[in-house]
C-alpha cells in the first residue's frame, strides 16, 4: 500500500506519525509531506515549488520554517520508519498535487480541522478540500482520540452504490488492526429494516468482508441517526460512503458525507 501522510504543522508531526505507523505495514511505501506555503506574489513552478534564485523576494522567514520542520523530522527518527520525508515550499494545493499524481497514493493520512455550519459558509476544511479535490481515500483526524487502539470500525453508507472500489481498502484496515467491523444503516420506518438489511448481506458478500456486526437504526433523520451513533457507540474509525441528502435539504446544506467529514471529532476515512 502507498500512504501518504501530509502533515500541517510541525506540532502536529508526532501525532500524525503516531497514527500512521498504527496502520502501516513493512512492506508499504509511506511518503510524508509537508508544505511551507508562500504568498501568491512569489513565483512557483508547475509542480507548486517556488522558482529557484527569487532574490527580489525574502524568503528567509520561509527556510526558517523549512529548516524548523526538518529538524523536528529528523528528530521524530520518521526517516527510519517511512520510506520518504519532504517538506517543499511553494503553493500548498499545487505541491500536493503533483505529489498525488506523481506517487499516486492508495490512502492519504493528514490531521484537519472540526468545522460548524456557521463556519461551512465562509471556509472549507482541510479535509472538505481534500475531499472535493482528489478521488483518493481520505483518513483524517483532529484530536488526540486518534491514539486510541483501533477496535471498532463503523461503515456508513446507504448500501446503494452499484460499485464502491475502495470497499477493500476498510477489509485490510480491519485486517491489520484487528478491528471489528459493523456495518451501519438509517431507515425512517420499521417496516424498512429488512430492506435495507438485505442490502447490508448484499454488501458484505459483494465485498467478501466474512463476519461483520449489522445495525440499522430507525430515526426521522440521518444527521440525528449519525449524531447518536457518534455520542453512543464506541467507535475508533467511521467509514462514509456516498451518503446523500435529498430534496430540499440537500440543496440547502448540501452532501451528508462531507458533513460528517467536517462536523466528527473522530477519525473519518471518506472513502
Amino acid at each position: 500500500m502507498r500512504i501518504l501522510m501530509i502533515i500541517n504543522s510541525p506540532d502536529e508531526l508526532l501525532q500524525s506519525i503516531t497514527y500512521t505507523q498504527r496502520l502501516a505495514e513493512q512492506k508499504d511505501e509511506v511518503h510524508l509531506l509537508a508544505v511551507v506555503p508562500s504568498s501568491g506574489e512569489v513565483p512557483t513552478k508547475k509542480n507548486g515549488q517556488i522558482v529557484d534564485g527569487c532574490s527580489e523576494f525574502d524568503l528567509t522567514p520561509l527556510f526558517a520554517d523549512q529548516f524548523s520542520y526538518e529538524k523536528k523530522i529528523d528528530e521524530s527518527g520518521v526517516s527510519s520508519s517511512f520510506g520518504k520525508a519532504e517538506v517543499l515550499i511553494g503553493n500548498r494545493l499545487a505541491i500536493i498535487t503533483d505529489k498525488i499524481e506523481n506517487f499516486k497514493p492508495d490512502l492519504i493520512v493528514m490531521g484537519t480541522e472540526l468545522s460548524s455550519d456557521s463556519k461551512d459558509f465562509f471556509s472549507k476544511t482541510k479535509a472538505g478540500l481534500m475531499k472535493e479535490t482528489f478521488n483518493v481515500p481520505l483518513l483524517t483526524y483532529k484530536s488526540e482520540n486518534c491514539c486510541e487502539a483501533m477496535q471498532d470500525i463503523a461503515l456508513l453508507s446507504d448500501y446503494e452504490q452499484e460499485e464502491e472500489k475502495n470497499v477493500p481498502l476498510v477489509k485490510e484496515l480491519s485486517k491489520r488492526t484487528g478491528a471489528q467491523i459493523t456495518l451501519y444503516g438509517f431507515v425512517q420506518e420499521e417496516n424498512q429494516k429488512e430492506i435495507l438489511l438485505s442490502k447490508m448481506e448484499h454488501f458484505t458478500e459483494k465485498y467478501a468482508l466474512g463476519p461483520v456486526h449489522m445495525e440499522v437504526i430507525v430515526s426521522s433523520t440521518k444527521e440525528k441517526s449519525a449524531r447518536a451513533l457518534l455520542s453512543e457507540k464506541s467507535i475508533q474509525l467511521m467509514v462514509i460512503t456516498d451518503i446523500n441528502r435529498k430534496g430540499l435539504k440537500s440543496l440547502v446544506k448540501g452532501n451528508l458525507e462531507m458533513d460528517i467529514l467536517n462536523h466528527t471529532a473522530i477519525p473519518i476515512l471518506a472513502i
